[in-house]
């Protein structure tokens, strides 16, 4: 079986390095507008602030799921 240079394709490792740091990052930042939503006592603006927030960093976590989707299936393809 043929192996990639480093250079051509991502060591495994690596990949999944940087898939734990890519998601964790946007699940801390979800924290924050978490504890705005426990202390905001309804108020309108704070609330909309935070389910902002929140919002942002889902549609960020997906990005990186559709990233790590994409790699799988071109490894998967390329029968590595």
């Amino acid at each position: 079986m043929h192996n990639p240079p480093e250079t051509e394709s991502p060591a495994l490792p690596d990949i999944e390095a940087k898939t734990v740091h890519d998601m964790r990052t946007p699940l801390s930042c979800m924290h924050t507008p978490l504890e705005i939503l426990r202390l905001t006592s309804g108020d309108p603006a704070r609330l909309e602030t935070a389910l902002g927030l929140m919002d942002n960093q889902i549609k960020e976590l997906n990005t990186q799921l559709d990233n790590l989707s994409a790699v799988a299936r071109e490894h998967r393809e390329a029968g590595t």
